[in-house]
């Protein structure tokens, strides 16, 4: 008797995109990972799971490209805010200049 098949984990477009896509947001204000998974369904209408998020936020840091801190406010729980490094901005910018050859790229195919 065979074994039934798994079924397939839906993975989110460009997943490995993700770091980077975190890294701009970072860029532009500091967030917590609610608030990257709001802002990136109100740039492009997809929503995000949020364990991915945490797991690049994770990674990112672990990595030195982003730093963290618990804040209190004085309703709701702590949040972990983050923010981009010196070290992240400028992984952030030699990415972007690598995408936007693969955009010119893409574009060839997609015309």
């Amino acid at each position: 008797m065979s074994e039934p098949k798994k079924p397939k984990r839906r993975k989110a477009p460009a997943a490995g995109l993700l770091p980077l896509v975190v890294l701009k947001l970072l860029s532009e204000k500091p967030m917590h990972g609610y608030q990257i998974a709001e802002e990136i369904f109100q740039r492009i209408g997809y929503r995000m799971a949020l364990p991915p998020i945490y797991m690049a936020l994770r990674r990112l840091e672990s990595r030195g490209f982003v730093r963290s801190e618990w804040i209190t406010g004085s309703s709701g729980p702590a949040r972990r805010i983050y923010h981009i490094t010196e070290e992240g901005k400028a992984l952030l910018e030699s990415r972007i200049k690598r995408l936007r050859i693969i955009k010119k790229l893409a574009d060839i195919v997609l015309e």
